[in-house]
């Protein structure tokens, strides 16, 4: 079995993705719809992330959504840094017009990255 996998009385059962935000605070309009909606089917758990640069609402994000104060990161740097290799994703809730400097800076990090908003506000400001 993968590492991923565990048994349950002969049936193979998935452990759910590790998943990281970099915004979606809970001063944020999407940032609980989103952790509710990863969690509906049981594929994905906020692990970690860097919900907000407002140090209070971070941490009372990270508090409300289960996450560890040691996995809750003042900045996107301080995640990446500490997270490479542990996380099956990160998921990008910033505003759209921070979206493409994240997304390419977590893609250069060897991170899986899930952006549901639109990734940039120009062809220019979304290429590599």
């Amino acid at each position: 079995m993968g590492n991923t996998e565990t048994a349950n009385e002969g049936n193979v059962v998935r452990s759910p993705k590790k998943l990281g935000f970099i915004g979606g605070g809970l001063n944020s309009a999407v940032g609980y719809t989103h952790y509710l909606a990863s969690r509906m089917d049981g594929m994905f758990e906020v692990v970690a992330g860097c919900f907000s640069r407002d140090a209070h609402v971070n941490i009372e994000t990270a508090h409300r959504f289960g996450v560890t104060e040691e996995r809750c990161y003042p900045s996107l740097d301080a995640l990446m840094n500490a997270e490479c290799g542990n996380l099956d994703a990160v998921c990008v809730l910033t505003p759209t017009p921070d979206h493409a400097e994240t997304v390419i800076d977590l893609l250069r990090g060897g991170f899986n990255v899930i952006c549901e908003k639109a990734l940039a506000t120009s062809v220019e400001k979304g290429q590599l």
